[in-house]
């Protein structure tokens, strides 16, 4: 609720008219269409790689239970949300009375060598260049193994690997992830204390379990080590004149996901809670950090769609390290603020869209020589959205009302290629009315 009454008192009350526009929309949207049918037979044709288990526990049907062709339009889009298919279609034929439903697949490719050129904030003097190298579904059970490098302005490498089922549990997942990199101060207090730009040193390690609750809700531990290293010559502005710190961290998080295409959702909601308590014994520095993220979804009469977010960052203690504060402008943003940083102990975001598509799903089927075949095929859709962005940062929650603060409204288009990732293109204004162009990868939320 705090997250909304700020952002309101923000934006002149345009959040409380898009919210009322959701619950008004959401009261009167049916879910399922008429026409069930009992599934008396499922099969799986076309996954030369991926186990069959791994499909079905995405289903939201059994055999056995009367569903109609809006749950399997649902569960067609879960199978997608798996990230590893070109084409996915649920098929149902009846036979003398007896419901076969098909799941028809088509492979991606699972081997990507990716290199990447990234602008920091749209800068070409801030350049950073690298390899993207990607191992997906090499076990047939979506897991993903990715060593990721790169030079330049923000040098780094991170070796990553998720599996998403233990053998022996399928309901227990596992991940780890080590990463090393020098980035460019984002603190301009610092900056200025020393007259010069500079990078800090950043080595983190890190162990995460998952168990499955149910098929939309998860819960999941986490243990890290994280290195973080300042020039010694901040020392007399820094938290107890620290400047090289050693923290382990343990956490905890609860995820509730009922999206339906999870690269791109029309309806459905994604609700997160985390909880980290960070401590380093030799500092004895010790405090908490409590995110919550909301993120709601609803179709809407002619083709239109809904979509809103209420994020927030609490920092819990009297030392909080520079590096770990709140930021907004570094990985979440204000459309039309890109460029500008905003930092705190605590941070507070929403945003809303509504969507409406250009060119509606299709799919693209090329046969050319000498290409393999799953990298002849995707899903494509063209995508045209109005947005509205607004945030701020504070060091209490007393003095949000105080704090500066960011609003952002505009426009774009996406195009989509899934499996594979989709592309924004935006152009939006901040609350001056300063235009910003935007290309940007992969979902706004």
């Amino acid at each position: 609720m705090l997250i909304a009454g700020v952002l309101i008192n923000r934006a002149n009350y345009i959040l409380f008219f898009w919210i009322f526009l959701f619950v008004e929309f959401s009261l009167s949207q049916s879910h399922y269409d008429a026409g069930k049918f009992r599934v008396d037979s499922i099969y799986i044709t076309g996954n030369k790689v991926t186990k069959d288990f791994v499909i079905l526990r995405e289903l939201s049907f059994l055999k056995g239970d009367s569903i109609d062709n809006t749950v399997l339009r649902f569960n067609r889009e879960r199978i997608y949300s798996l990230g590893i298919f070109n084409t996915v279609d649920l098929i149902r034929t009846e036979t003398d009375r007896f419901n076969t439903v098909q799941i028809a697949l088509e492979e991606g490719w699972y081997l990507w060598p990716i290199p990447f050129v990234d602008f920091k904030d749209n800068d070409f003097n801030k350049i950073s260049v690298g390899m993207d190298l990607r191992l997906e579904n090499f076990q047939g059970i979506n897991d993903d193994l990715r060593v990721r490098f790169g030079f330049g302005y923000n040098p780094e490498i991170t070796i990553s690997y998720i599996l998403p089922y233990i053998w022996t549990h399928p309901d227990i997942s596992f991940e780890s992830a080590t990463a090393y990199g020098r980035y460019k101060n984002l603190n301009k207090d610092f900056e200025e204390y020393l007259g010069h730009s500079f990078d800090q040193k950043t080595v983190r390690q890190s162990l995460g379990f998952g168990y499955r609750l149910n098929l939309f809700s998860r819960i999941y531990y986490y243990t890290e080590f994280i290195y973080n290293e300042l020039p010694s010559a901040l020392a007399p502005i820094t938290e107890n004149n620290y400047t090289t710190y050693r923290l382990f961290s343990n956490a905890i998080k609860y995820w509730y996901d009922s999206r339906d295409l999870k690269q791109y959702p029309k309806s459905g909601n994604s609700i997160l809670f985390e909880y980290y308590y960070k401590f380093s014994t030799k500092n004895e520095i010790h405090y908490s950090t409590v995110v919550g993220d909301l993120r709601f979804y609803k179709p809407l009469p002619v083709g239109f769609n809904y979509r809103m977010r209420l994020f927030t960052r609490q920092s819990i203690g009297n030392i909080i390290p520079s590096f770990d504060l709140a930021y907004i402008g570094f990985t979440d943003y204000v459309r039309g603020n890109y460029k500008k940083k905003l930092l705190g102990r605590n941070s507070y975001l929403s945003s809303i869209e509504l969507t409406h598509d250009i060119v509606p799903e299709l799919i693209i089927n090329y046969d050319l020589p000498y290409i393999p075949k799953a990298l002849q095929t995707f899903r494509t859709q063209i995508v045209f959205e109005a947005f509205f962005d607004a945030g701020t940062t504070a060091n209490s929650n007393k003095d949000v009302f105080n704090s500066p603060y960011q609003t952002g409204l505009g426009f774009g288009i996406v195009f989509l290629a899934l499996p594979y990732d989709l592309l924004r293109i935006e152009y939006a204004f901040d609350r001056n009315f300063k235009p910003e162009f935007k290309i940007d990868l992969g979902l706004s939320f």
